[in-house]
């Protein structure tokens, strides 16, 4: 490991950008960083959630939600390796008021992320459910409690991913994010094919129904739901259209041929629509018996807008790992030389290829997601909720791939989850520490002082992640809750990108008009949605 700081503009460090496309490739990385930090909480289950709850109908937004947000995140790359500041040093430089020594934006945003923690606590108990589902034996004897068995996994969890980032090295979290990212992706491709030749094949004209722009405004009850099979009989009905009702209020009992009954419950708070059904009649697999209206499609589409492509958090990530990878070092100090344009011009087209590189897998991986959520978990009325959040999410892969692929399935949520805990704490890590270090409790800029932040960090945010889980253990709910939060810190990713775009970017980086009108769509996109989230 070299042992040269890559927050220091060295003159002696600056490099020539590689010309071909194979030398760019070489530089390629702090994309995939973030794709590893996106595909656990973002596809492995907020989308797949969202797919479960709205059918095919809501295809076209995951993937909107993955493609308008990289304008935005370029731009902060271009001011990354310009000017070589970190970002929170250049949150610190945004017009408004300071409280002590840092901008609003960094208070806000320290505000924010106490939201934030829901979320990845919820990835560490996605984690844990899955060791348990693994290992019957860690799991709690009575469900829903909480074993000294289950505390004690739950911070091996968090303490094992401090030991991976602690020491804050570039090279190693890169690696181990493309491998995770590519092992997992092989199995899904594999779980989507095979899903073509079984009952829950595709259709045509679903996927071209999710392409077409519409937010809906109900959802369908379906039965039977909680994995079971068969014909039933509708023997009791608790609702009728236009009732008001709670979320997983119980709607109908139904009974089989062997007289057992299971109740099946609303997904949403609402009110319904219409029940389809009347006493005494026969349903199965895939049946509609109500529809409900609700806004709670809205609720998770806007935490699905939030968490699936670039986040907020990972915008503000990326800065660090392009300058970790040696980016802003190798465009040099700020000269007003035909060297330094050429150098600056040269590194962000190595970046804008990065950054397109991981969008593209970062947003085929979420598309897949989504489809096996709304193929396989919609039509079975399954929707991944509290501690069955691993167990129902495995149902898509057993349904493709047969009963042998639950524990491939729990090894690769594992590995997945597992990669954005990893991607996440290397970055939390070092936001952290910038933004008290501008707060003025350490100097950033001080190498020893920031690796030593770092490693604190490393350890103390996992520590907090585990916690959260054990006193709320709703992994669901509570990525989805951090969703919202990082769609309202994408309001300040916004602004800082338009002041970076028009008041500090060297004039000889201005950018074409067509770079220009797709920030400008970015960022009106960005704020419909933090606007509908909060209203």
């Amino acid at each position: 490991m070299t042992e040269h700081d890559p927050y220091s503009l060295d003159p002696s460090k600056v490099q020539e950008p590689p010309t071909g496309l194979v030398g760019c490739l070489k530089y390629i990385g702090p994309g995939f960083i973030l794709s590893a930090s996106i595909v656990g909480s973002g596809e492995l289950i907020a989308t797949t959630i969202l797919g479960a709850e709205a059918g095919f109908v809501l295809l076209w937004f995951i993937i909107f939600s993955c493609i308008v947000k990289v304008a935005v995140q370029l731009e902060f790359g271009k001011h990354a390796i310009s000017t070589g500041e970190s970002t929170m040093a250049s949150l610190n430089l945004l017009p408004g008021p300071r409280i002590g020594s840092a901008n609003w934006s960094i208070w806000t945003w320290l505000l924010l992320m106490s939201a934030k923690m829901l979320q990845v606590g919820g990835i560490v108990g996605g984690v844990v459910m899955a060791l348990e589902q693994m290992f019957p034996v860690l799991a709690p004897a009575v469900p829903d409690a909480t074993s000294a068995v289950q505390v004690l996994t739950t911070y091996a969890v968090a303490a094992s991913v401090s030991l991976i980032v602690f020491r804050g090295y570039y090279r190693v979290i890169e690696k181990a994010a493309l491998v995770m990212i590519g092992l997992f992706t092989v199995f899904t491709v594999a779980s989507l094919v095979a899903l073509q030749w079984t009952d829950k094949a595709i259709q045509p004209n679903e996927l071209a129904s999710g392409l077409i722009p519409n937010v809906p405004s109900q959802i369908d009850v379906i039965a039977p739901s909680s994995g079971k099979d068969g014909t039933f009989t509708v023997s009791e009905i608790h609702v009728e259209g236009g009732s008001d009702i709670d979320e997983n209020q119980e709607l109908f009992t139904l009974v089989n041929e062997n007289g057992e009954t299971f109740a099946i419950h609303s997904h949403a708070a609402g009110t319904v629509g219409e029940v389809k059904v009347g006493l005494g009649d026969e349903v199965s697999v895939g049946t509609v018996v109500a529809t409900i209206g609700t806004s709670a499609l809205i609720f998770v589409a806007i935490g699905a807008f939030g968490i699936t492509g670039v986040g907020g958090d990972e915008i503000m990530a990326y800065n660090y790992w392009l300058i970790e990878k040696g980016y802003a070092a190798y465009v040099g100090p700020k000269e007003d030389t035909a060297g330094w344009l050429h150098r600056a011009k040269g590194w962000i087209r190595i970046m804008y290829l990065d950054a397109i590189l991981s969008m593209i897998a970062y947003t085929l991986m979420t598309a897949m997601f989504y489809l096996l959520g709304a193929a396989v978990l919609n039509r079975m009325g399954e929707i991944p909720e509290s501690n069955q959040l691993i167990s129902t999410l495995s149902t898509m892969y057993t349904e493709t791939l047969g009963p042998g692929a639950r524990f491939i399935f729990l090894i690769g949520a594992i590995v997945v989850l597992y990669s954005t805990l990893m991607a996440a704490l290397a970055a939390w890590s070092r936001l952290f520490s910038d933004a008290f270090g501008r707060i003025g409790l350490y100097s950033f800029e001080e190498w020893a002082a920031r690796k030593r932040a770092i490693a604190i960090f490393a350890w103390v945010i996992p520590a907090i992640w585990g916690t959260l889980f054990l006193t709320f253990k709703a992994p669901g709910w509570m990525v989805l809750i951090g969703g919202v939060a990082t769609t309202i810190i994408l309001l300040i990713v916004v602004f800082a990108a338009v002041v970076f775009r028009y008041s500090r970017l060297d004039r000889r980086l201005v950018p074409t008009k067509l770079y220009d009108l797709c920030l400008w769509l970015s960022v009106i996109s960005i704020l419909i949605v933090a606007i509908s989230g909060i209203l």
